[in-house]
This record gives structure tokens, sequence and C-alpha cells, in this order.
């Protein structure tokens, strides 16, 4: 074989060797970086998902513990169970729909008794059902707070919630919440990290068996956001959710059988399993091009040089006298010098051998340029990869310098990438009261020792804010660089700081619920609630001033303030109130976030450093009790929740604060009975009441002659020839009743019952009675009072059947007539129910606006609710076959039930509509011919006679004089 062939196959097999192994070292390096870094993004999203779940979970649950920790609402329960009053569903009602509307994401609130029965409700139409659910109802009893999945009729996915209503460690009822899916159906529809082909997909469990619901798949078709799926239907993925093999998988197929990269998790507390997915085609796309130009570069190079080595080694016989001098010249470095020779003996050899060796030291160079701009190619397609990743993203290198940045992480700095990269220290950017940890960590991983892979740390941005950053790090295999991926957690942080107040909080309100329970002195109560505000590190400082009728403080109480706080409680004393304790009497919160510029006038403005204040009257039934105050941190004060909680505990001593002065007045009434008993026997025979002392036995011991006048004795011998156990009432109204009253209660507080007259005719009297008692708790006589309700009986049955008169009056009118509530349909008569084709049911307890009115008409009809309009206007509807017709609407506000209401008229008005538009053609029609020659008056008669006729069907007179 000849030289110039043995160094041409040389060299070509060098150069080929040396560009193969560099284009596989660079095809697995890049691979093993992309599914590395996509494995940990997609896990960094999974983790983030689930902690949102879990927020869910725990927003719901502590918002069903505010609801069902309300004082009112489960006193006013307990008192139904004892005596089933229409007036306690109402108040129920009232105040479910109340905590409703401060809490967007419930729909529904219901209460049910421990027989099952639906007492109340946000939806009026469940009121006396029994509920349907009643695995999530027994959960509920057991104190288990749980949630159940289902579709609705209209096949969108919500969930119940359940938890007792207990009071004094008694098992009242089951509270039932209704809640909207839309906070989790968004975790699923925000494709924005997930490039052209990933999603998340819920699967959910069912009472059914191999039943599940999953949501919509993002190549899928599907209509709504969830669907039903058997567990055959589902891909390998899903399956692994279900079986909870909680880990993040680089090759799994779908229910394609397509392989795709996944993170499987599951939520235990809302029992649903979720998966994070993309295409494994899409993200080794890239690889796969940097592979098949890896490929190109390689044997586009070894033809290039095969070219150059051929050409070469024919140049190596070159004469010998010029051997040394183009050496020298070599040798100096001035590779572009050439033998020139023909010869072929050893001396032309030997020329040609020199240069080959000056041309290949150039091909060398040529070589080592084209694999530098081969590594630049291929850096730049790493760098696409890089940039894309989806999370803040940097390599840092062996001394801590960061060498590349992508824009996530830019913009989590705030510095430019030109800034950064070969500039920045990674250290710069650490927190230093973590910097010594990071680095003992990163020691570790340089010497390839156990080191955490995954910690939380502070960052430091342009603007020296700290930000809460979840750091994944790790060597570059083959290297001493670090790729590093950081989550920004600082709003997850502050939403967990938030949860963990709110959660305080709720245990300071459920200690004053306890609180207001048992303690009835308004002083030691005020002080136990600022007590409990402080306690549990609820708030930093509270206050309470209670207030007399002219706004002077008559009792304070404080914590956390100490001696600081004896000038505001003079001041409060002098009536002399803060600026904000001004403002809440008339507003509904008062929230101030700097104190200290903002209540200049307040001699605690100073002690509000880095705080903020909330301020709120007490308040119930219209009277104000008072004035309380805590300070709590800035970035929490604004929070729905925090605000709608303080609204709540002060809602709860303000009518704790009522219920005090009710009792107590209750007292003073006793203690002033008393005293009257002195003076009792100067006014029992001048009194206009009838007042009798009878036994248990029935015999009549007194009366005074008032009562005798009423039941037409002359004298008290006379009366007492009659024994009320056996005569005397009429028997509707019995005595037995009456001894009941007294047994049960102590006393009988206005009892209607009705008497006979001597001369055997009715009478009706209202009566109040009290038992008398020996020591023996024997019961030794009754003493009452009775008032003559006769002509009022009367008058309530004339009312009744005046009523009657009018609700059949309503019912035979011809015009649509309704009773409604900011909205709220309370009552209608027939002609309505008629006019629309809906029943009863199908009407009551629904928002007027939805009674078929056309869309383009809701925000007129709502506005003319708000406003209160009394003057007729016109708007189209739908009946519920479909057909669409014209209505008037008339309303005035009447009183209705002691409530103010608005009653509507409805006239359907399609016909006169459709008449007037008729008469307007006519009328153009006569216009156009009006206008015409004379010879078209017969014409012009005919329309006059139809345009009379029209007239006459609106009962208006004609207009035309018709010429026969």
């Amino acid at each position: 074989m000849k030289i110039r062939n043995r160094i041409t196959y040389t060299f070509l097999s060098i150069l080929f060797i040396s560009l193969l192994v560099l284009s596989v070292i660079s095809y697995v390096i890049v691979k093993d970086l992309v599914i590395t870094s996509t494995l940990k993004n997609i896990e960094s999203i999974s983790d983030e998902q689930l902690y949102k779940l879990n927020n869910i979970n725990e927003q719901n649950r502590e918002r069903l513990k505010l609801v069902s920790s309300r004082t009112q609402l489960r006193k006013i329960l307990k008192n139904y169970n004892l005596n089933h009053k229409k007036s306690s569903q109402v108040t129920m009602n009232k105040i479910l729909n109340d905590a409703l509307i401060t809490i967007p994401d419930f729909e529904d609130l219901t209460v049910i008794t421990l027989n099952g029965i639906v007492v109340a409700s946000t939806n009026n139409a469940a009121i006396g059902k029994d509920y349907p659910d009643k695995s999530c109802f027994i959960k509920g009893q057991n104190d288990e707070i749980t949630n159940h999945f289902f579709f609705d009729d209209q096949m969108a996915l919500k969930f119940h919630l359940t938890g007792p209503l207990i009071i004094d460690n008694e098992l009242l009822g089951v509270l039932v919440i209704t809640v909207s899916e839309d906070k989790i159906t968004n975790l699923t529809t925000d494709y924005s990290l997930f490039g052209e082909t990933g999603y998340i997909l819920l699967v959910i469990k069912t009472h059914e068996d191999n039943k599940y619901i999953i949501s919509t798949r993002r190549d899928a078709n599907e209509s709504t956001n969830y669907i039903y799926a058997s567990y055959d239907e589902l891909g390998q993925i899903s399956k692994k959710v279900i079986a909870k093999e909680k880990n993040t998988y680089s090759k799994i197929h779908d229910y394609r059988n397509k392989l795709m990269f996944a993170a499987v998790n599951y939520c235990e507390k809302l029992d649903i399993g979720f998966s994070v997915r993309i295409d494994r085609e899409e993200i080794l796309k890239p690889v796969v091009k940097h592979r098949n130009l890896s490929l190109i570069i390689l044997f586009s190079s070894t033809l290039v040089m095969l070219l150059f080595i051929r050409t070469g080694s024919r140049l190596i016989t070159k004469p010998i006298e010029k051997l040394i001098l183009y050496t020298q010249k070599i040798s100096q470095g001035d590779l572009d010098q050439k033998i020139e020779t023909t010869s072929k003996d050893e001396i032309g050899l030997l020329s040609k051998s020199f240069n080959s060796m000056a041309e290949n030291l150039r091909d060398d160079i040529t070589k080592r340029e084209q694999i530098e701009s081969d590594l630049r190619e291929s850096e730049k397609k790493y760098r696409i990869i890089f940039e894309n990743t989806g999370t803040a993203t940097i390599i840092v290198e062996e001394n801590n310098i960061i060498s590349l940045a992508n824009t996530k992480f830019s913009e989590l700095s705030g510095y430019s990438k030109e800034e950064i990269e070969g500039k920045k220290n990674w250290s710069e950017f650490i927190l230093p009261t973590d910097l010594k940890k990071m680095q003992k960590q990163h020691k570790l991983r340089i010497e390839n020792k156990s080191a955490l892979n995954s910690y939380e740390f502070g960052l430091i941005n342009r603007n020296n804010q700290v930000r809460n950053i979840i750091l994944t790090i790790d060597m570059i295999p083959g290297t001493k660089k670090s790729v590093a991926s950081l989550l920004d957690i600082t709003e997850h942080n502050l939403t967990k700081k938030k949860i963990d107040h709110l959660n305080r909080v709720l245990r300071s309100i459920s200690d004053i619920n306890q609180l207001i329970i048992k303690v009835k002195d308004p002083k030691k109560l005020i002080e136990g609630a600022c007590r409990n505000f402080v306690k549990n590190q609820s708030y930093y400082n509270a206050w309470i001033a209670l207030l007399d009728e002219s706004y002077h403080c008559t009792i304070f109480a404080e914590m956390g303030l100490g001696e600081k706080s004896i000038i505001l409680k003079k001041m409060l004393r002098d009536g002399k109130l803060t600026e904000c304790g001004k403002e809440v009497l008339e507003t509904d919160i008062i929230i101030r976030k700097n104190p200290i510029s903002e209540c200049k006038d307040c001699p605690l403005s100073k002690e509000y450093k880095d705080r903020a204040a909330m301020v709120l009257r007490l308040e119930y039934g219209g009277v104000i009790y008072g004035i309380i105050s805590v300070s709590v941190a800035r970035e929490i004060v604004e929070n729905d929740e925090e605000i709608t909680l303080f609204k709540e505990v002060a809602a709860d001593i303000a009518f704790a604060m009522y219920s005090i002065n009710l009792e107590h007045q209750q007292k003073k009434a006793e203690e002033a009975l008393k005293h009257s008993e002195l003076r009792f026997r100067s006014f029992y025979d001048n009194s206009v009441m009838g007042l009798y002392r009878t036994n248990p036995a029935g015999d009549i011991l007194d009366v005074n002659p008032t009562l005798l006048s009423m039941l037409s004795f002359t004298s008290l011998k006379d009366l007492q020839s009659r024994n009320l156990e056996q005569e005397g009432y009429v028997d509707d109204y019995g005595r037995e009743l009456f001894k009941q009253r007294l047994k049960k209660d102590g006393k009988v507080i206005g009892l209607e019952s009705a008497w006979t007259r001597k001369d055997g005719s009715v009478i009706y009297l209202r009566e109040n009675a009290i038992a008398i008692k020996n020591k023996e708790n024997k019961v030794l006589s009754y003493e009452g009072s009775v008032e003559n309700i006769t002509e009022t009986k009367i008058a309530e049955k004339a009312l009744r059947e005046s009523e009657e008169r009018f609700k059949k009056l309503s019912n035979l009118t011809f015009e649509g007539i309704l009773i409604h509530d900011k909205g709220i349909i309370i009552d209608t008569n027939e002609s309505l129910l008629e006019m629309f084709e809906f029943s009863r049911e199908e009407v009551v307890g629904k928002n007027i606006i939805k009674l078929g009115l056309l869309p383009e008409y809701l925000k007129i009809v709502q506005e003319n609710i708000i406003k209160n309009k009394v003057e007729p206007y016109e708007v189209m509807a739908k009946k519920k076959d479909g057909t669409i017709i014209s209505i008037e609407i008339e309303s005035r506000n009447v009183e209705y039930d002691e409530e103010e209401t608005r009653v509507t008229a409805i006239r359907d008005i399609t016909m006169r509509v459709k008449t007037e538009n008729e008469l307007k053609q006519k009328m153009n029609e006569l216009e156009i011919f009006n206008d015409s020659a004379v010879d078209r008056e017969l014409i012009i008669n005919q329309l006059r006679t139809e345009i009379n006729e029209l007239l006459i069907k609106l009962d208006k007179n004609p207009r035309y004089d018709i010429i026969e």
C-alpha cells in the first residue's frame, strides 16, 4: 500500500472516530438533561397542584366550620327541635342566606335534622324534603367533615361538604354545603406550562364499582369538563393514579398507548387522584433534531477531510533541495509554503511528506474550527431547550459563577441575562442566613457525597425583596457544573400564613362562643373576648368599649396594650371618640393599614408599628352596644375571609350584649313585681283588667268587679257556684291546657281562651297567670289577669274573611300578580301561572328575572327592581313552551307579613302590541295612498274602515267618517 493511501486512511479514521465520539457524547448529555429537567418540571407542577387542591379543601372546611360555629344558628336550631316553630325556620334561612352572600364559591347551604329532613336551606325548594345522600349525612353526624362529588342535572360536577351542628356537646343536626368545582376545574384547563400536548387529568372515584369521573383530556372533544369512564377505558397512567402509585415516569403509556412523561399524585383529603402528563415525542423532538444534525455534520466533515487528505498526499514528493528552506518556514509557522517537485524517487517522496505535513497542520486547524462550530450549534440547541423548561433555571460553574440563565430566572431576579451570565456569583442572590447551609450542600455535591437535591431558601432580587424559593439542584453528569431549578413559593407561603392566621382566629371565635354561652356579665365577657383574641396569637392586641346611648364608654377592656391604654380609656369615658370610632358608627368596617399616619388623633397609634388595625361597631337589632378594635399583620388585613370572621365574632358579641340586657330587664321586671305586691290590693278592685284567684281544684277564691262584669255575674258568691274544673270554658279551650302550661312554665302569658258568661254567651279573653306555691313547692292557688279580646277576635275573623275574598279576587283578575322580596318570588296568583304555563312550585322561591324574560331585558328589570320603579314599562318574555309574548310590568312596595315587599302586576299585551303594529302599518299605507291620485279614493275608504275597526278593538273611538 502506498504511503499516500496509508496517510489518507489513518487521518480519515482518526477524524471520523473523534467526531463520532463527540456527537454521541453530546447527544447523550442533551437527552439526559432534557429528560431530567422535564421530570423535575412536571414533578414541581404536580406538587404545586397538590398544594392547591389541599388549600381548596382547607379553605372549604374552614368556611364550613365558620358557618357551623355560628351561635345564633345553633341556638335557633335547638329551639326548632323543641317546638318546630315556622319562625325559627325563617330565621335560619336568613342566617344561611347572609352567610352564602359572603362566600361566593358556595352554591347552597342546608340544615338537616337528625331524622334526615331539610328544615332550612338557601334553596327553598329543598325545605321539607328527605336528604338523599345518606352516606354523606351519616358521616356528618359522626363529626366527620366529608366531601362527596356528584353530577347535577346539567352534568356539572359539584361536591357536598357536611359537618355537625353541635352546642354544649349536643348534636342538633347536620350542615350540608353544595360547592362549585370551578377552582378544581381551573387546575385542569390551564395549559400555559404544558407546550402543545401536556395537561392535567383528574380521576375521581364514584360510589359505583368500576366507574370513575375524569376531567376532559386535552386531545378529546368532550362538550363538558368531566365525563364518566370505566376502568378498562383508562390508560396506564390513570390506573397508576387509582392505585396511588405516586412517582414520575419517563416512559409510560396513556389510553392511546402513546408514550408520555408523567407525574402521578393523589390528594388524600379530597380523595382525588391526578396526573401531570406531556407527550414524550414533543419533549424529545429537539434532541432528535440535534442527533440528526450531528450525523449530517459528521459525514459532511469526513467527505471534506477525505478530499483535503488525498490532495495533500500528492505534494509530498517535492525536491530535497527545497526541503530545508520550507521546513524552516514551516517551523516558523508559515503553513502556506508548498514544495514543488515532480520527482518520484525517495527525495520526491520526502518532499511530498513535508508538504503533506504542512497540509495536515492546516487541516487540523480547519477541523478544530469546524468542531468548535458544531459545538456552538449544539449549545444553541441546548439553550433553546434550557430556555423553554417553564421554570427559572440556571447553570452554575464550579467557581459559583452563573454561566447560563433562562428568561424565567431573569424575571425572578430582576436582572437581565447579560448582567447575569458570566458575571454574577450564585451566592449574591442567597439570603445571608441561608448562605452557609447552601455552601455546605454545594461542597458535598462537588465531593460526590450525599447532598440534598431539593430544599427551601431565601432569594434576594434586584429590588432587595426576599422571595421564598424551593431549589432543585444536581450536578451535570461528567462535569463539575450544577443545574438548578427555582420555584417561587412566596405567594404560597403568604397563603399558608393567612390560613394559619385564620385557623387561630377560628379557635379564638370558638372560645369566645363558649364564653358567650357561659358568661352573663358584660365586663367579664368583653375581658374574656379580648384575652382570647390575643391568647391564641390571633391578633397582636385588642380592645372593646361598651357605649351608652350618648356614646360615652361605660365598660372598657383590653389585652396586649397594658398601661398605654389608660389615655384611650379616659378619652372614651369622656365621650371623645377617635376618628375611626366616629366613622365606624356610620359605616360597616374601618381598616387602617398604617395607623401611625392615618390615626394621628389616637393615643395608641404609635403602638401599631408595622401593623394594621380593624375597627367594627357592636350592633344587634339596630342598637349599637360598643366598638371593637384589633391589630393584625398588614399583608393579611384586607383578606375577605379575615373581614368576614371579624364581622361574625363582632355580631356574636353584640348578640350576647343583647341577651344579657334582655335578661337584666327581665330581672328588673321581676323585682318590680315583688314590690308591687305590697300595693296590689289597693289597685285590685279598681283595675280595668279582670283579676282572679282560684285553687287547683277549680274553686273560685276571689275576683275583682271588672271580671264579674265581664262574666255578667252580680256578686262573688253568685260566681262561686261555678267550679272551673266542670264548667266555665268552651270545649276547645279547656282548663286542662291552662294547667299544663302552668305546670311546664310556672306561668301563663298571653293565653287566649273562650269563657262562658252567666247567660251562656261566649266571651274571648287573653289570660296571664302564675302559680302560688308554698315552701314545699306545692301549688296553693292560681292568680291571674284577663283582658276582653272579643272585639279583636271578631275583627280578626273579619280580616281573615277579607283576606280570603282578596285572594279569590286576586286569582279571578285577568292580570298576573306576584309578590317578591329583592327579586325572590314569595307568592303569585293563578292568572300569572296560566299566563306563563308554569306550576306554582316552578315559580315560588325563584328569582323574578328567571321568569321567562328574554336575555336582552334582564338588565332593565334588575335596574327597575333596584330603583323601586312604579311606572309601567314593557318587556318581552317567553312562556314555558317557548312562545314569545309582550308583557307590561307595574310594581309597588307594600307591607307583607310585617316586612316591606314588592307587588308586581304583569299584563299580557301581545294582542295589543300586535294590533298597534297593524294600526301603524295601515296608517303608513294610508299616508302613502293619500299622496296618490284621487281615483284611489275607494282604496283609501277601505283602509279607513280597517283602521276604525282596529281602534274599536283597542277601546278607542273611530278616527274617520266613512263615505258610503
